[in-house]
């Protein structure tokens, strides 16, 4: 497998604007997601899979992490093992190939533009609550609802939460054992 050509041009995904969606009317969403990072896309995808319109909000934009870290920093796992879809499109038959982390931030971005999923960006979460069965987030752009919560913040050493009044036990992706 190698990384498609789409994604070896830095200035191609890094600089351009991705689509800016408005903050929601004050409706109560199905299923929030918290984090646009690879833990959070992927669970979106498959929720989309399954019918569901998941709305994901991240402080900075899709892969925002992963443009953070060490420039030289490369994927350790081959190309093929951190496709999100396997799309034989998308994919070559050819070696294995390692990425590196920009290179990775723009697949995370674009796999968002291509499956279509719901990104909020520039939104920080200031604290969460549950009042009658709703989760109700305070944001620095206004207020959400959502029936269901999930918490896919930080990179896998790094994580951060929300101000949980809630006193909910909260189990970050890097602590999740299937």
């Amino acid at each position: 497998y190698t990384i498609p050509s789409s994604f070896t041009s830095r200035t191609t995904l890094t600089q351009r604007n991705f689509r800016k969606r408005p903050m929601s009317s004050n409706k109560t969403e199905d299923i929030i997601i918290i984090g646009a990072g690879a833990a959070g896309i992927a669970t979106a995808w498959n929720l989309k899979k399954l019918g569901h319109d998941p709305l994901i909000l991240d402080k900075g934009k899709p892969g925002n992490s992963w443009r953070n870290m060490p420039r030289h920093l490369k994927i350790i796992s081959p190309w093929k093992t951190n496709s999100l879809d396997f799309d034989k499109n998308l994919h070559s038959n050819s070696s294995c190939q390692r990425m590196d982390s920009v290179t990775y931030a723009d697949y995370l971005a674009d796999f968002c533009e291509r499956s279509h999923l719901r990104v909020e960006e520039d939104v920080t979460i200031k604290s969460t609550d549950k009042k009658g069965g709703i989760f109700v987030l305070e944001t620095d752009k206004g207020q959400k609802k959502c029936k269901m919560l999930v918490n896919a913040t930080g990179y896998f050493h790094n994580p951060w939460f929300p101000e949980n009044r809630i006193k909910a036990r909260s189990i970050h992706f890097a602590d999740f054992k299937s």
